[in-house]
């Protein structure tokens, strides 16, 4: 009896996921290979769904690789073959992305404690004709089965909360196929280089404004992300017409590669000084043709759901302009002390300055009794770094002071507040190294 007993457990089990057991031995016996789709993965996560196993993974790129953090048994449709039209049952195939996250208050009892919903059909599906809605990851209060679902991908409650830690909106790719190929890492070595090849060849364009050789990158002008790109070009040279040395890079590069299509991915990255602000995640969508790459589809997220991408630009040059005014500001002030000319010194304050247990009459009279003791006097500012809050701005920066009578190193503090149009120092503090 004990024998019979274990053989219908067994046969249960492969019912409920019959290719469980055959996966879990490739896997083991190539724990050195990784999924092909993954050519390169920045340092966030990667999702994929392999749909003939009923498998989901999350993979992340550590020090030494390509890192799986994450596996679970997955449903997925009840309908073989790619999603190609609404109401066919079937999963849909391709590079995906979730937009939007609901909770268990948000959702019926059908999707379980958690929801993802994704971004199909995608860019590429519509360019193809491929068509349907609300296609999620989900959870299930009820027990999982292999090929039950009507086009979604359905977890275990406790696995889609496990799995929600993994997930950034608009940005985690997921990656559905129909199986995942495993492959050693080195063999995707090529495919990498044609693809960054592309990539560099499009950011070279934008650096130097060659918007009609960018245009060449590209299947059709359709494809192109025009009013953002111009957009971005047009700011920097904007801040290069005015001296100001603002770098932008791509980062946190992804190649994410399916049989139908290929994504690359990238932060927008803007450099000042030792500042950076993400101004945009990219994705370009890229298909070939006769040995040759192109652009099939662009696609920019701001970097916050609640911004639009022009006003991200805005909020980033308000932040540069205000700090090169700032800088410019504490040079003056600076010397305004060197010189001894109080009258000018007082004109950067605030009426309601407090600092150092003083008023603003009592730090002038202070400052002013100073001058006598302290001849030749020379102050220097080094590592400036400047924060702009809702209605004040924090300066903060390496002074070096030196006198005949004095000398010392320490960090100043300066918070400034805008009064009829000009900035004025209302708190001021310093701390010794």
């Amino acid at each position: 009896m004990l024998v019979i007993a274990w053989i219908t457990t067994s046969a249960l089990s492969g019912l409920l996921f019959p290719a469980c057991a055959a996966l879990g031995s490739t896997v083991e016996q190539h724990q050195s290979l990784i999924p092909e789709a993954l050519i390169n993965l920045s340092a966030d996560y990667a999702i994929l769904v392999d749909k003939k196993a009923q498998r989901l993974y999350a993979f992340q790129r550590n020090h030494t690789g390509l890192e799986k953090v994450f596996e679970a048994p997955c449903s997925t449709g009840k309908n073989s073959g790619p999603k190609m039209i609404s109401g066919d049952g079937k999963t849909p195939e391709g590079i995906l992305f979730a937009t939007r996250i609901y909770s268990v208050k948000e959702l019926s009892s059908t999707y379980g404690s958690m929801a993802f919903h994704l971004n199909y059909p995608n860019l590429m599906d519509r360019k193809e004709g491929r068509n349907g809605n609300n296609i999620w990851i989900h959870g299930t209060n009820k027990k999982l089965r292999a090929f039950q679902s009507n086009g979604c991908v359905t977890l275990t409650n406790k696995d889609i909360l496990d799995l929600s830690s993994f997930i950034k909106l608009d940005e985690t790719p997921i990656i559905i196929k129909h199986h995942i190929k495993w492959v050693p890492e080195d063999t995707l070595t090529a495919l990498k280089s044609e693809v960054e090849s592309v990539l560099h060849a499009w950011w070279d364009a934008f650096k130097k404004d060659e918007l009609q050789e960018m245009k060449r990158l590209y299947d059709s002008e359709e494809s192109m992300d025009h009013n953002n790109i111009k957009a971005l070009a047009e700011k920097l040279t904007s801040w290069k017409t005015s001296g100001i040395e603002v770098t932008c890079n791509p980062a946190n590069i992804s190649i994410l590669n399916h049989d139908r299509y290929t994504v690359v991915t990238f932060d927008q990255l803007i450099r000042y000084r030792n500042q950076s602000w993400q101004c945009g995640h990219r994705k370009l969508f890229l298909k070939k043709h006769d040995d040759r790459w192109n652009i099939a589809g662009d696609k920019l997220h701001s970097a916050d759901v609640d911004e639009t991408f022009t006003a991200r630009l805005e909020a980033i040059d308000t932040a540069i302009v205000t700090w090169e005014t700032i800088e410019e500001f504490i040079k003056q002030w600076i010397n305004s002390w060197q010189s001894g000319d109080m009258q000018s010194y007082r004109s950067y304050y605030a009426p309601d300055f407090k600092g150092y247990g003083m008023n603003l009459t009592q730090w002038i009279q202070y400052k002013t009794g100073l001058i006598g003791v302290n001849k030749d006097l020379c102050i220097t500012m080094e590592n400036l770094n400047v924060i702009p809050r809702s209605t004040t701005v924090t300066a903060t920066f390496t002074q070096r002071y030196e006198s005949t009578g004095y000398s010392d190193i320490g960090v100043k503090k300066l918070r400034l507040k805008m009064i009829n149009n000009n900035w004025k120092i209302d708190r001021e503090s310093w701390k010794a190294f």
